[in-house]
């Protein structure tokens, strides 16, 4: 499993979760239906995995990646600085599907 798709999956995890305790939460507060309360708890979820893909894939300051450039060693293989253009497309998905699964489940009640 690659590094990537743990963090898709930790990220899913996290969403998921806590969209079930909010949606749980403000559907006691509110007194109404626990099931759309966690849908649209998974539309925000959602909307925040799909921020953190593309705010996590802002390009650095030149001055950074100068710097980087000049101290990176010989040996390194993994480059541990900004996701790649897949990783970027793979949490992007993954809010998307949280997105669709919030609307599915928001239809269905």
């Amino acid at each position: 499993m690659t590094y990537a798709a743990r963090r898709v999956g930790l990220a899913l995890g996290v969403g998921i979760a806590a969209a079930l305790a909010a949606g749980c939460a403000l559907a006691l507060a509110q007194g109404e239906s626990i099931l759309l309360w966690f849908a649209y708890m998974l539309d925000i979820a959602g909307a925040v995995v799909i921020a953190f893909a593309l705010f996590s894939g802002a390009p650095t300051s030149a001055r950074k990646a100068v710097a980087r450039r000049y101290l990176k060693q010989e040996d390194d293989d993994e480059v541990v600085g900004t996701p790649i253009v897949s990783d970027l497309l793979l949490f992007a998905c993954a809010g998307v599907a949280l997105l669709a699964l919030g609307l599915v489940i928001e239809i269905a009640a």
